[in-house]
């Protein structure tokens, strides 16, 4: 799966991570900041009218249609929600052994 670009430097990406996915927001090709969080919590945050999502550097906020990505206090960028669902729905959870694989 390709990183979402933004106009400028940075990118952003959802990878797998242990039982969590990794939200992730790269300056050119470093990672500039990252956040762990569950499935289940993300897809509350685009199923339900709550419009803000975390606390630290890495900071997402619903505006209708759109996600505003925030990283160390700034706007990096915009993901639409359409885009951001169908990232997870592509990170599809499926249990095996009692650990979670991501496909």
């Amino acid at each position: 799966m390709s990183r979402l670009q933004f106009n400028n430097n940075f990118s952003f990406d959802i990878q797998p991570y242990e039982k969590r996915l990794r939200l992730i927001v790269y300056d050119n090709t470093e990672e500039y900041v990252c956040r762990k969080e569950s499935f289940s919590n993300l897809q509350k945050f685009i199923d339900t009218p709550t419009a803000h999502i975390f606390r630290g550097r890495l900071q997402l906020y619903k505006e209708g249609a759109e996600i505003r990505v925030e990283a160390k206090g700034a706007h990096v960028g915009t993901v639409s929600l359409d885009d951001f669902r169908n990232r997870l729905a592509t990170l599809k959870v499926h249990r095996s052994g009692g650990r979670i694989n991501f496909e």
